[in-house]
């Protein structure tokens, strides 16, 4: 598995959160850590600012079970996020 790093993981966040807004969800998303990523991944989400969702939240049922490797930004962080990157658009 490729595990996005750097500059491209943030690229990668961004177009996310990006889509997230043009669709009207104020610039909210969900990430899974793929188990295939390790440790690894999970680091790096939380370096880039992403939230760690706790284990013990639940997951609508059409879900997978949490795992604890799910990780969020919610609207003022995903503000923040879009307002760190502007001076590259």
């Amino acid at each position: 598995m490729i595990v996005p790093s750097g500059k491209l993981g943030r690229v990668l966040v961004d177009i996310a959160v990006t889509h997230s807004h043009n669709c009207g969800y104020g610039g909210c998303i969900g990430l899974h850590a793929a188990p295939a990523g390790g440790r690894k991944l999970i680091d790096i989400y939380g370096v880039m600012g992403l939230t760690p969702l706790p284990a013990a939240a639940g997951m609508p049922a059409y879900l997978r079970i949490n795992d604890g490797r799910y990780f969020y930004l919610d609207e003022p962080e995903a503000q923040k996020w879009s307002n760190s990157l502007s001076p590259y658009r």
